[in-house]
């Protein structure tokens, strides 16, 4: 298993240390992780490939993935499992979209993995389960089969665009539910919140082309519960900072 890292120093703290210096430190890694720089490298001969970068940086990221995977040799198609939470913005688009318009041409297949899934939650072992969704079938169970663990379950799902698009709204309310529990308000304030908040995700997400009814599964009302109530999620504790008067660049950086 190999992992691309753009910073040097999470390159360098993995090989030497087999720690992330820079997110969830206090897990050692699996000694069959290996981890480089180069993107190329990286790429080369894989079957499977996690896409797990910030939605902002989709549109200066995937040129470099699709120069890299037009230099390959093998042939096969590329799976590529999308574990991206968000939005692109000016104009607005799903990462999907981008993904495909820089992919044109490229043999591959394109998943769409979502859930309650917070990751320090997953590195401890926890049971979870998620949704993969894909318009290739075959490619989903596939990957069902072979990433399924004892203690993570994962579903199969035709409906990838809804699944996307609930894995990007569930984060505005998941912020918008971390401000209220900072103000001090109860949980009658966030029981109203997030269910007026799953009526307009239901409305939503025909536009973005997806299924209303994904909005009932894992990526959907399962993933806005962990996000919505979890110390652990960037977007909850963000949500509290803002509360207390935080600059956005304050709270995510730059």
């Amino acid at each position: 298993m190999r992992l691309w890292a753009r910073e040097p120093v999470v390159v360098d703290g993995i090989r030497n240390e087999r720690r992330n210096p820079l997110f969830n430190s206090q897990f050692e890694l699996a000694p069959n992780i290996s981890v480089t720089g180069d993107l190329p490298e990286a790429l080369a001969g894989a079957d499977v490939a996690v896409l797990a970068v910030p939605s902002k940086f989709m549109r200066s990221f995937m040129p470099g993935v699709a120069d890299a995977l037009r230099a390959r040799k093998d042939s096969r198609p590329l799976r590529i499992i999308s574990v991206i939470k968000g939005l692109l913005f000016d104009p607005t688009e799903q990462v999907s979209a981008c993904a495909a318009r820089e992919l044109e041409g490229i043999p591959h297949s394109w998943l769409q993995l979502c859930g309650p899934n917070l990751s320090v939650e997953i590195m401890q072992g926890q049971p979870a389960a998620s949704v993969l969704a894909s318009h290739d079938e075959a490619a989903a169970k596939e990957l069902q089969a072979e990433l399924s663990t004892p203690r993570l379950r994962l579903y199969t799902n035709r409906d990838p665009k809804g699944v996307e698009a609930c894995g990007a709204l569930k984060n505005i309310l998941a912020v918008a539910s971390g401000m209220v529990c900072g103000l001090g308000l109860g949980l009658n304030s966030r029981g109203v919140l997030l269910t007026r908040g799953i009526v307009e995700m239901r409305r939503l997400l025909p536009v973005f082309g997806g299924d209303p009814e994904t909005l009932h599964g894992l990526a959907g009302i399962g993933d806005l519960i962990a996000t919505s109530f979890s110390e652990n999620s960037r977007n909850f504790r963000a949500g509290v900072e803002f509360s207390k008067g935080q600059h956005l660049k304050e709270v995510v950086g730059d």
